[in-house]
């Protein structure tokens, strides 16, 4: 009973802080809590200061430790002023992967 109520309050914290932050609500509660993590190909370029990465990706892409939730690091995107997909476009390039766990 107590994890459904704090599981809730996460959801409903969740849904606020999307709305706060003008975020789009079609995001499922699953989907705005997911903890992007770099993949070994991100690891390797962030390594090697790899010229394809611009300053602003590159912050980015540190900024995903697994700890922040995709919300956090969508919001993180928008204010380095990235285009709203940044992180589906890192996706898509092998450099990042999404995990809906919480």
């Amino acid at each position: 009973m107590l994890e459904e109520i704090e599981r809730s309050i996460v959801i409903r914290r969740s849904q606020c802080l999307l709305k706060v932050a003008g975020l789009a609500l079609s995001m499922t509660p699953s989907e705005s809590l997911a903890r992007p993590m770099v993949t070994d190909l991100a690891l390797d370029l962030l390594e090697r200061h790899d010229h394809h990465l611009d300053r602003i990706a590159r912050t980015l892409l540190l900024a995903i430790d697994g700890r922040r939730s995709r919300a956090q690091l969508e919001g993180l995107a928008r204010m380095l002023g990235l285009r709203a997909d940044a992180l589906d476009q890192l996706c898509e390039a092998g450099l990042i992967k999404l995990d809906a766990s919480y």
